[in-house]
């Protein structure tokens, strides 16, 4: 089999259809390759509708994931997969045409210290509210997300890189470097690609490897997602060794910045108050 699609999910009812239509749809040798989807224990209809999809595409395959979180997802998809290449691919994104196809032929024109590829990304929002097209704007500008190449740019060529997004393996790197880390829920895309590059390997960004992605829509969903990954990001000491760029820590440098302005501001404004009170009393 050429590739196996891993897809993890939970509770995405609202983008898993035109999630696998889009792959289904732009991916000419479909049949030649197995979609795997590993559910967390999804209470809505996403079940029911991977179900209806599996009827009538007989390569999409569900299996389920009883630890809930990502890497473990997508660790039980690879130990089921078949194919010669592990494509990582995200509920919440679109695809365009022949994205599987680029991500394998990426690799296969690549030489062989080239373990992963991907491609930039369109960050957009299935919601037509300002709010939610503001989320989408600022998470695609350099003051979202910082660094972030996949994110922000477009390059005229294939440029080597610290990290992808939904990335196309060789499976032979899961057997050099280990499966992903379970114990870095959300990071484990980070972590594993930085493991690829210690172990002496590279990773791939080309420019004909394209998504889109659809960021939260409201304010709460927003703020919940970015505190769970701030806490995340933060929960240990991240030394010399870390996966994590400066851009990570940015949010909390910044919240804490200006958390410490309140009691400046408030002696500041005591300051004020009293030296009116001195000049009313003259």
């Amino acid at each position: 089999m050429k590739a196996s699609i891993l897809i993890p999910v939970l509770n995405e009812e609202n983008f898993i259809e035109n999630c696998l239509l889009s792959i289904i749809s732009k991916t000419r040798d479909i049949s030649e390759m197995e979609i795997i989807i590993i559910d967390g224990g999804s209470e809505d209809n996403t079940l029911a509708i991977i179900q209806n999809l599996m009827r009538q595409y007989p390569y999409i395959k569900l299996l389920h994931n009883p630890k809930k979180i990502t890497p473990s997802a997508l660790n039980i998809g690879i130990k089921h997969a078949k194919g010669k290449y592990i494509v990582r691919l995200d509920a919440h994104a679109e695809y365009s045409d022949n994205y599987i196809e680029n991500s394998i032929l990426a690799l296969e024109s690549a030489d062989q210290s080239v373990m992963n590829v991907g491609g930039p990304i369109n960050t957009s929002s299935n919601n037509s509210s300002i709010f939610a097209k503001a989320i989408s704007l600022c998470l695609s500008s350099i003051f979202g997300v910082g660094n972030s190449k996949f994110r922000t740019t477009v390059p005229n060529k294939p440029i080597m890189v610290e990290t992808v997004p939904f990335g196309c393996f060789r499976r032979e790197i899961f057997d050099e470097i280990g499966l992903f880390n379970e114990r870095e829920p959300r990071n484990e895309d980070l972590e594993f690609n930085r493991r690829i590059i210690n172990s002496g390997y590279k990773i791939l960004l080309d420019p004909k490897i394209r998504s889109t992605y659809f960021s939260r829509a409201d304010f709460k969903s927003l703020i919940l997602q970015q505190f769970d990954n701030g806490k995340i990001v933060t929960n240990k000491f991240r030394g010399r060794g870390s996966f994590h760029n400066i851009r990570h820590f940015i949010p909390l440098i910044f919240v804490v910045y200006l958390i410490s302005l309140i009691p400046l501001s408030l002696k500041t404004s005591g300051i004020f108050a009293s030296k009116l009170l001195d000049i009313s009393l003259y």
